[in-house]
């Protein structure tokens, strides 16, 4: 009798583990394969941008794919904090190889340092567009 328990736990226990070996590899192969669509994703070029608000004498900074989309979307009031500063003029873009470096830059440009820059930047750009005015 103990001998036929101990068998029946045994079986058991392996089927266990075999449902949980087909679980753990089903959700390792999802996550594989989200990694590989990231890495695509990630290595397609993107933009870092500033926009200007003349208006509210305001700068927002972010990174896309497509900058002048990007910008068509904050001034169709579609990005909750843009919305309230509009309208928004494009005075800044770097291309940068993949999304994890245009993440690093808009955080640089959102800092001290970076935003000194940016200002910069802008008196230059609008320097330039007083001239062709």
């Amino acid at each position: 009798m103990a001998d036929h328990v101990h068998h029946a736990w045994r079986d058991y226990v392996i089927k266990w583990f075999m449902a949980l070996a087909q679980r753990a590899t089903r959700h390792r192969m999802q996550q594989i394969k989200c990694n590989v669509y990231g890495l695509i994703e990630e290595k397609m070029k993107y933009y870092v941008y500033a926009i200007w608000s003349e208006e509210f004498n305001k700068i927002y900074v972010g990174f896309s794919k497509n900058p002048n989309n990007r910008l068509n979307q904050h001034n169709a009031g579609r990005s909750k904090y843009t919305r309230r500063h509009m309208p928004w003029q494009l005075f800044f873009t770097e291309e940068v190889a993949d999304r994890l470096k245009a993440r690093k830059k808009e955080i640089y440009y959102k800092s001290g340092w970076g935003r000194k820059k940016l200002h910069l930047y802008l008196e230059e750009w609008q320097s330039g567009r007083m001239r062709q005015s």
